[in-house]
């Protein structure tokens, strides 16, 4: 990995840090709203797509929750 030279304005650090914060917060409220309406946990892990379901399971088929059958 390259190595970067640190900035001389701290501001931008701090700057960083709140826009940082503010995203994870949006972020864990956005998995609680995903979890309230029975919406799968989305990652992938070696190019490869997993959920995990309500229960915790783990499955790389997509739920049936997600489909785009109406």
């Amino acid at each position: 990995m390259k190595r970067v030279r640190k900035l001389t304005n701290d501001n931008l650090y701090m700057e960083l840090q709140s826009i940082l914060r503010i995203a994870s917060q949006a972020a864990a409220k956005a998995r609680l709203e995903n979890r309230k309406y029975g919406i799968p946990r989305i990652f992938s892990k070696n190019q490869k797509l997993y959920f995990e379901l309500e229960n915790g399971k783990l499955t790389t088929e997509r739920p049936e929750v997600l489909s785009d059958k109406k």
